[in-house]
């Protein structure tokens, strides 16, 4: 079970019990009754960055493989962030050395770029926003 509270307020409550029929199931309830009536046996997780700050960068990188091994569409979602942070490189050979100009690039980062761009518009698309989201990334992607 998790409950998230926005300042004083409720903000997020999720239980993996089946109550499927709106509003918050009994677990919920009992949980906030015991916040309100017993604060002091709640236990406050700690932030993910708190849990992050403990471990070191091959803990955090086996803990990632881990999680996208379980989870294998965080994959894309890593990938999209890694592009953000270091930007898809492309490399060109020096035309001293080389009579003709080649590139280099990974076909593979291209094609996750494309998939999450149109995977976000077809989110888009179904919120109701424009239909033409998602073109203008990968007309970008088309320019390098």
């Amino acid at each position: 079970m998790n409950i998230g509270f926005e300042e004083e307020d409720l903000d997020t409550g999720y239980c993996s019990c089946p109550y499927d029929h709106g509003g918050y199931c009994k677990h919920i309830v009992a949980t906030l009754l015991v916040c309100l009536y017993q604060p002091e046996l709640i236990e406050q997780r700690p932030s993910l960055e708190e849990i992050l700050d403990r471990l070191n960068e091959v803990q955090t990188q086996t803990l990632i493989q881990d999680l996208v091994a379980n989870n294998p569409q965080l994959l894309d979602d890593i990938e999209y962030f890694a592009d953000q942070v270091a930007p898809l490189y492309v490399t060109t050979s020096s035309p001293e050395t080389l009579p003709q100009r080649q590139i280099t690039v990974d076909a593979h980062r291209i094609k996750a770029k494309v998939r999450y761009s149109l995977r976000d518009a077809v989110r888009y698309i179904e919120e109701g926003w424009d239909e033409e989201i998602g073109t203008e990334e990968i007309s970008s992607l088309i320019q390098e």
